[in-house]
């Protein structure tokens, strides 16, 4: 191994791998609708360019960019950016993407609009590090940028267990079978989910996945303290995508912090 390759392998995380990215792709092919039209409705409240951090496949970068907006990303999965090109290609598109953690962030470009859709920002489960990501964030911004990003309640979630299956199918008809195993944790409103997945040609199992992953819920005082915390001084949270002030009876919140200068 080269040491440019031992420094890919070291760099690359333990989840998001090819047959993570294939079931991903396969399950979500496309951004929702709503969360589509609402991110392109702030972009163009917004100046460009504009750059999604843990950007994945691309179903939201990619038909932002059909769109003509000017937009950048980045993800610490090289599977995922990999699939990324592929699609853009498919698209004669030409995305500037960074293959970065959002924690080691370095672009070259301010941006009018940092977003994270679809509860990304949830993936962040230390403090220091959603503390570093939000500095990173801001300090790409342009005077008068904005970040957006989706937080989730940890409404209805008790110290619990459970279990799914899911499977997904090629055109051939071969498919990826994803068995999932979560868990809980109150005082720390933070999921742990053991994913296992199976490549299946013929019923036969040709390979098999095992990743871990933690999705951090925030009850609206936590991400409060953080925001302040941070010395963030104009910032809003709103319920959804409705524009309106956050309420207690919002399971999902748009944080959206802007830079004064």
């Amino acid at each position: 191994m080269t040491a440019t390759n031992k420094l890919l392998f070291e760099y690359m995380i333990d989840t998001y791998k090819s047959l993570c990215t294939e079931f991903y792709d396969l399950d979500k092919p496309l951004a929702p609708g709503d969360e589509l039209e609402y991110y392109l409705n702030q972009i163009q409240l917004s100046s460009q360019p504009v750059l999604e951090p843990m950007c994945g496949t691309g179903r939201f970068l990619l038909p932002l960019l059909d769109n003509g907006i000017d937009i950048d990303g980045i993800d610490a999965s090289e599977h995922m950016l990999e699939k990324c090109r592929i699609k853009a290609g498919e698209k004669n598109l030409h995305p500037q993407l960074y293959f970065q953690k959002l924690e080691d962030m370095r672009v070259e470009r301010v941006y009018g609009l940092v977003f994270l859709p679809s509860g990304s920002f949830g993936l962040l489960t230390e403090y220091s590090m959603v503390s570093r990501c939000l500095k990173n964030m801001f300090d790409s911004l342009m005077p008068k940028g904005r970040i957006l990003f989706e937080i989730s309640k940890p409404s209805g979630f008790t110290e619990m267990s459970g279990e799914d299956i899911r499977e997904v199918f090629r055109d051939d008809g071969s498919k990826i079978k994803l068995s999932t195993k979560s868990t809980f944790e109150r005082s720390t409103n933070i999921e742990t989910v053991i994913c296992t997945y199976e490549d299946v040609v013929d019923s036969n199992v040709k390979n098999v996945e095992t990743e871990i992953m933690k999705i951090k819920y925030y009850d609206t005082d936590e991400i409060r303290d953080i925001l302040n915390a941070n010395n963030f001084e104009k910032y809003s949270l709103y319920g959804g995508y409705s524009g309106m002030e956050a309420i207690d009876s919002d399971e999902m919140m748009v944080v959206e912090i802007i830079k004064s200068n």
